[in-house]
């Protein structure tokens, strides 16, 4: 019976990465399964979940604003500040979807990894 608990546990952390995909509404499931889960590890991996997919929301924006600005000053034209922020919007944005998938699987497979500054905050 433990094990079946430590595989449900397993689950809900790998799938407090996953749900990011979701956006914003997986940002709000993650915190909804913070709160309302009382298992150290489930809890844990949905905390540095929330807290990766705020810090890639901020990157993202960032990348934005400096990209748009960017294309703005070089080339006026509509379209490539289009294309321009449309390409780095994409790229990063593959490169999230990378390292939830990573996350995911590191926490299916029981491992104890650490999102460094969301670990030292989790902790406190």
């Amino acid at each position: 019976m433990a094990d079946t608990e430590e595989d449900k546990n397993k689950i809900l952390a790998g799938l407090s990465y996953l749900i990011l995909f979701l956006g914003f509404l997986g940002l709000i499931i993650d915190s909804i399964i913070y709160y309302a889960t009382k298992n150290k590890y489930a809890k844990f991996h949905s905390g540095q979940a929330v807290f990766l997919a705020i810090v890639i929301l901020v990157i993202a924006f960032i990348i934005a604003l400096l990209g748009v600005g960017a294309v703005a000053l070089l080339n006026p034209n509509p379209l490539s500040l289009f294309t321009a922020s449309f390409s780095l919007i994409s790229g990063f944005a593959i490169l999230s979807y990378i390292i939830y998938v990573v996350c995911a699987i590191a926490a299916f497979a029981g491992k104890d990894f650490r999102i460094p500054v969301a670990a030292h905050l989790l902790e406190k």
